[in-house]
């Protein structure tokens, strides 16, 4: 798979998959954020709803998916022809390379963690049954769910380090879930946004919080994985 950066770059593709926006059309409000968003003009309104009309210029960089204020649009792989030089591509039938699955895996688990001191690992929910239900999604997704590696490293680059340390899966979950109450009322939701993809300043607009707090709550939350002092 390759991110192109610019136009007419590389050779056309067949029987390829893209990483493109699908859209709840049903739920759709028309507000047009995610056009606005769109850097290369891949959707436009048609019938007063958002709809993926130049697929040929899409990036992959899920601006439409980051600005859609009801969280209607996911990115998704699908069949595309085109120029592998613009966005993002892999050939069809090859398996989802380790660091989109493991950022996937991360940005489910994540939304168990997302309700302050009253989640579920709060009230004695078996974190292993998170994790379960987490790799369940993305087999049912992909037929193939990450390795725990992948997880823990997609967690590592979202909070800015090389590497954390954990022995599996669940007792990640236990320390990210206790590192965020810890931290932040918001913790949780910080951390989910960034495994989503956002920016610490769409971070921060969203959740209406200062940039310099995202940033230093992702910090904190970081070191206390890391076995480092606050």
């Amino acid at each position: 798979m390759s991110r192109g950066a610019g136009r007419g770059s590389g050779p056309p593709v067949t029987g390829a998959e893209k990483w493109l926006p699908r859209i709840d059309v049903d739920a759709c409000t028309g507000c047009g954020e995610c056009i606005r968003a769109c850097r290369g003009g891949s959707l436009q309104m048609v019938w007063a709803f958002a709809t993926l009309v130049r697929p040929e210029t899409c990036d992959g960089d899920a601006a439409c998916e980051r600005a859609c204020p009801e969280r209607l649009i996911r990115m998704a792989w699908a069949p595309a022809d085109g120029d592998r030089g613009i966005g993002r591509w892999r050939e069809g039938g090859e398996p989802v390379i380790a660091a989109e699955g493991g950022r996937r895996v991360l940005a489910d688990l994540m939304g168990p963690l997302t309700a302050g001191a009253g989640t579920p690992l709060a009230f004695g929910v078996d974190a292993g049954a998170v994790a379960a239900w987490a790799r369940e999604r993305e087999e049912t997704r992909t037929g193939r769910p990450p390795p725990d590696e992948e997880i823990r490293d997609a967690l590592a680059a979202t909070l800015g380090l090389d590497r954390l340390p954990s022995p599996d899966l669940p007792g990640l979950i236990r320390r990210l879930d206790a590192a965020c109450r810890r931290t932040h009322p918001d913790a949780a939701r910080i951390v989910a946004l960034r495994a989503d993809g956002w920016t610490p300043r769409d971070a921060a607009a969203r959740l209406g919080l200062g940039l310099r707090l995202v940033e230093s709550v992702l910090a904190d939350v970081g070191r206390s994985l890391a076995g480092e002092p606050p």
